[in-house]
């Protein structure tokens, strides 16, 4: 857990309950369908955002803020790799990045950051963008 809870208590429990609960809209509540499907992506992130504000209001979250963050990380840790997946994520439903996401890539490589692309695809299929960020790579 985010915040190296001591314990789930109720009140981590309840808010379990409340971001699954939340996840449903009002015009699809129906007696067949009160909780999303466990498999929507929005399930694990709310239900984790949800226990670890308890966990905290609560007092028994031994880790009180984030240990570090992405930009101008609070320890001295260097960034060695970044491993991305591709479908659904990095790459847009026209398989093409965004130009905040070619730009992050790009200045991870200038960092000398290894920029990993992720996927089950065959090399020939990959997209345009996504061989060109590799070319880079290879420079």
């Amino acid at each position: 857990m985010d915040v190296r809870a001591t314990e789930i208590n109720d009140e981590m429990k309840i808010a379990a309950a409340y971001a699954i609960a939340g996840l449903v809209k009002e015009d699809e509540l129906c007696p067949e369908f009160i909780i999303p499907n466990p498999l929507n992506k929005e399930v694990a992130p709310a239900v984790a955002k949800a226990v670890k504000d308890a966990a905290r209001k609560t007092g028994v979250a031994s880790i009180k803020t984030p240990k570090r963050v992405i930009h101008g990380m609070k320890d001295n840790t260097k960034i060695q790799l970044l491993a991305i997946d591709l479908d659904g994520t990095t790459l847009r439903n026209d398989a093409s990045l965004s130009q905040n996401v070619k730009q992050a890539l790009e200045h991870a490589i200038q960092q000398n950051i290894f920029v990993v692309p992720c996927t089950g695809r065959a090399l020939g299929s990959l997209s345009p963008e996504i061989t060109a960020i590799s070319e880079l790579l290879m420079q």
